[in-house]
């Protein structure tokens, strides 16, 4: 069953720990939100996804393999996020970060942020 499946995959069980679980409760549940999410307008992260969103000014909508893995939408095995998991927690793809090396160069941040442009590395 989807235990398996999702286990297979991920490493994970499944559980409301875990990001996927979060998500579709959220799009099924808050007036309008899956309709925003359909059409691009909304972005799911972790923390380092934040917190790279937020030091880059809205430019950097990233994440790496080790954050990405803890969402349960992960397949770890491909290293990419997995279609077949999108679709049973009916996630669209567009909301999901990029998911990049730990020990790449993401990005800068925003020059006002900070006075400078800095790199945002994982």
């Amino acid at each position: 069953g989807l235990d398996k499946a999702v286990e297979a995959k991920t490493g994970l069980v499944v559980d409301p720990y875990f990001s996927a679980t979060k998500i579709e409760w959220l799009l099924d549940n808050v007036a309008g939100l899956r309709a925003r999410a359909e059409r691009g307008e909304l972005a799911f992260g972790t923390v380092d996804t934040w917190l790279a969103w937020q030091l880059s000014g809205g430019e950097l909508h990233v994440t790496d393999p080790s954050n990405a893995s803890r969402t349960m939408l992960y397949d770890i095995h491909r290293g990419e996020w997995d279609g077949e998991l999108l679709g049973i927690f009916r996630v669209p793809r567009s909301l999901l970060p990029r998911v990049l090396p730990s020990s790449q160069v993401y990005g800068a941040t925003a020059r006002n942020m900070l006075g400078a442009e800095i790199p945002i590395a994982g």
